[in-house]
């Protein structure tokens, strides 16, 4: 059915794609894809020869040289060089493919294929050849090979997407509406966003490379602790990750306009956590959670900035009525008045520090130097990343300068005045990039190279030329299908939404959270509390504060929007891995060190001490957070059924990660000791079941108080009778649960010179009085109560807030069924 399915959406792709092509699209793409091809052959060839230091020799010595090349031994630091190679010819392969391949040919679509991989490794072998007159690039066979490879992941992917990708060009040339415009200028940018922040794809899971990763720093979990160097410096590291998330936030909410704030920062968080995830495994990149939080800023100021917005334009981005002359005068001087004062910023940002030196002596040997170098020099030597980056920084650092001029642009009416204002912008913009390039002669440290200048003009043409384009094509009207999500329909959606509840997800959390912190402070000293838990919570406040904000963490996956169980699933690992790097953070930074050894033994190897007890942290927590969000999204699915199979599926799982992180490796006495015989993987099976059922009673009960549907009156005609089955099933869950712990726990420990079990040692509340097994029920009894109510507390304020998420459709649906 799968295969079925993926081939009737390739043939419905390949079906669009030539109803546009015989439509008089088609051949203007292939035009467009042929200069591409042109422009991007000629920058592997001159790319592959910077810096054109050529040195003459024999054609028989060069022949003798090529003979002996050698397949080099790839270091980590040389990885990444030769995933470049990879990647070099992947475009070229692609776009090859694009420009000859011919829908519906089979047979010349393979032997095309089979010649392009061929001709990819020609044009490798020439490029190492030519090499050879070029003493400063490396000739190897790890370059041919990679290259190599290169040209058959072309073919492969253009096989695989090709249709796909072919189909989404026509797509940008035609689309039209504001709601079309926003939408692929979202998926764009949040494609080349992703591909930045991943290369350059050194990809690494070698626990041994990783562990060197951290050593050296490229693992940061505290965050904001990476950023070096003074205050300004540290500042603009911090704007620059925020100004780089708040194009995806922007686009998020001119795409979604009317979706609640939780989900659109879930979306964030989510998107920010799964990037520094995949950041994880390229070596030379830094997996920082202060990402993370940059990602959150930068969604609080798009918040600002379009509700600024909106009040000022009503909620439109796209203004139709024509102003008055005198208008457009003034609008225009006031976007040519922004270009100056970003140019006031541009000059600032790359003249810092601004520790000029005018002396002509140094300035003449610069320019020297500088005149004397070829384009692209400045970017050949130094990490592939570094050039991307360097290259990247020019380009979007000049792009809003052309979007400046381009409003200016629209606000005139007469073609003269918009070709004079052409005119003059480029020459203003060829300038300014000049000026700023010979300025930075008399700044120590700092590059001057041409190829500077050609990036920054390119970066503000594509800001003016990429603004009118999409302008023009959101002023279109939208196809038939899309009218109903116009600016038009919004005001009455904001209407509706705006009479959903009182109590925003802010004030629900300030008011969850007082509440939990004063009640937890309340009873932190009284005596009935078993004595480890009332050591902990008594001796240190901060310890309280610690754990309730813990508590939260575990809860946040339960709000990410998310439909099918499945996927909640499959994601499950990630969040896991997350919330437990999250968790003992804030434990590490909040809970008394000792009380961190107790549970998970102190350190015994040569990590560092806060890689070791995180490692093992996460394999005991792992089987906590896992049943405890299972239980909490149970209660979602109407088909629990599935659901439970995958949690029992993934029981197993976990609880080998458990017994092989607490039992095998760690072995730490203070819980092995109050296992049944030490611990074995059956007791770990036994403790998830254990979780399960006090989630799952906890999750239970936050379900009976605040049911997902209202009562009709026949249900409430059953209130009764359905809340005393309610109350005896948890019962039941509660003795079952009792006996599991006593088969899964020590009933004999000889200790401190006294004879106990594993529970009296974790329920007395003194150590030189256990408790009796008659009192131990008892306290049991309370204990399993207090533990029930206080997960159904925050399980509560998960579902409280899904609540607010919901749309009035989703609201009024829920009423009516």
């Amino acid at each position: 059915m799968m295969m079925q399915n993926t081939a009737t959406t390739t043939a419905e792709i390949g079906n669009t794609y030539q109803v546009n092509a015989t439509n008089g699209h088609g051949p203007a793409l292939q035009r467009s894809l042929l200069i591409c091809l042109l422009l991007y052959l000629t920058f592997v060839i001159y790319g592959s020869l910077v810096p054109l230091h050529y040195v003459p020799i024999s054609f028989d010595e060069a022949l003798s040289r090529y003979s002996q090349i050698r397949y080099l031994d790839l270091g980590m630091q040389s990885r990444a060089d030769w995933v470049a190679n990879i990647l070099l010819f992947i475009p070229l392969a692609f776009l090859l493919c694009a420009v000859s391949f011919k829908e519906g040919a089979k047979r010349r679509n393979l032997f095309l294929g089979a010649a392009i991989v061929l001709s990819g490794f020609t044009l490798a072998l020439s490029i190492e050849f030519i090499q050879l007159y070029f003493p400063q690039r490396t000739v190897s066979i790890n370059d041919i090979v990679a290259e190599t490879l290169g040209a058959a992941f072309g073919v492969a992917l253009y096989k695989l997407y090709g249709l796909r990708v072919k189909q989404f060009l026509l797509g940008v040339a035609l689309v039209r509406g504001q709601a079309s415009v926003l939408s692929y200028l979202l998926l764009i940018y949040s494609a080349l966003f992703f591909l930045y922040y991943l290369l350059p794809l050194d990809l690494t899971l070698s626990p041994i490379e990783l562990y060197k990763k951290w050593q050296d720093g490229r693992i940061v979990l505290l965050p904001f602790s990476a950023y070096k160097g003074n205050l300004v410096q540290v500042s603009y590291a911090i704007a620059s990750d925020i100004v780089l998330w708040l194009p995806i936030a922007l686009l998020w909410l001119a795409n979604f306009p009317n979706q609640p704030k939780l989900v659109f920062y879930s979306r964030l968080v989510l998107m920010a956590s799964l990037l520094e995830f995949c950041q994880l495994f390229v070596y030379s990149r830094v997996t920082d959670i202060s990402d993370i939080i940059c990602a959150l800023l930068a969604g609080v100021l798009a918040q600002v900035i379009v509700k600024q917005w909106r009040q000022h334009k009503g909620g439109v981005l796209v203004q139709d009525r024509p102003a008055a002359a005198s208008k457009q005068l003034q609008r225009s001087l006031l976007w040519c008045g922004a270009a100056l004062l970003y140019s006031l910023f541009l000059m600032l940002l790359f003249w810092y520090p601004f520790n000029f030196n005018f002396d002509w002596s140094f300035i003449d040997s610069r320019w020297q130097f500088a005149n004397s170098q070829v384009l692209l020099y400045s970017l050949y030597f130094g990490t592939e990343f570094r050039a991307i980056t360097a290259l990247s920084q020019k380009i979007l650092t000049f792009i809003p300068l052309g979007v400046f001029f381009a409003l200016a642009w629209l606000a005139q009416q007469q073609r003269w005045q918009q070709q004079l204002l052409t005119f003059m912008a480029l020459l203003y913009i060829v300038s300014l990039a000049s000026v700023i390039e010979g300025m930075q002669l008399a700044l120590p440290g700092k590059t001057v190279d041409a190829t500077d200048v050609i990036l920054k003009v390119v970066g503000a043409a594509l800001g003016f030329a990429g603004y009118l384009f999409f302008y023009r094509r959101a002023r279109v009207p939208a196809p038939a299908a899309d009218r109903d999500l116009t600016p038009a329909a919004r005001p009455a959606a904001q209407k509706q939404h705006a009479s959903g509840p009182i109590l925003s997800p802010g004030r629900l959390l300030i008011l969850h959270l007082l509440i939990t912190v004063v009640l937890l402070f309340a009873v932190s000293n009284l005596a009935v509390l078993p004595y480890n838990v009332r050591e902990l919570l008594s001796d240190n406040n901060t310890a309280i504060l610690g754990l309730t904000l813990s508590l939260y963490l575990m809860t946040l996956p339960l709000l990410l929007p998310l439909q099918q169980f499945a996927v909640f699933t499959l994601l499950s690992p990630l969040l896991i891995l997350i919330q437990s790097i999250l968790v003992f953070s804030l434990l590490f930074a909040t809970v008394p060190r000792e009380s961190l050894h107790d549970i998970l033994g102190a350190p015994v190897s040569n990590l560092p001490v806060y890689l070791e007890l995180l490692l093992r942290f996460c394999g005991f927590f792992s089987v906590f957070q896992f049943n405890y969000l299972f239980a909490g999204r149970l209660l979602q699915e109407r088909n629990s059924i599935p659901a439970l199979i995958l949690w029992a599926i993934f029981s197993l799982l976990f609880a080998a990660i458990w017994y092989g992180a607490v039992v095998k490796l760690a072995a730490t006495d203070n819980v092995t000791e109050l296992l049944a015989n030490r611990g074995s993987y059956g007791v770990a099976l036994g403790l998830s079941l254990y979780l399960a059922m006090l989630f799952g009673s906890a999750a239970y009960l936050s379900r009976l108080i605040m049911p997902d549907k209202p009562l009709n009156d026949a249900r409430q005609s059953h209130g009764f009778w359905r809340l005393s089955a309610a109350i005896l099933g948890l019962l039941l869950v509660a003795i079952a649960a009792w006996l599991l712990l006593n088969t899964i726990t020590e009933s004999l420990i000889i200790k401190y010179q006294q004879v106990f079990s594993a529970l009296q040692f974790l329920l007395s509340t003194d150590r030189d009085n256990y408790v009796s097994p008659t009192t131990l029920k008892l306290r049991y009894a309370i204990a399993h109560l207090a533990l029930v109510l206080i997960l159904a507390w925050f399980y509560l304020w998960a579902r409280q807030l899904q609540r607010l998420a919901q749309s009035p459709a989703q609201r009024a649906s829920a009423k009516e069924s």
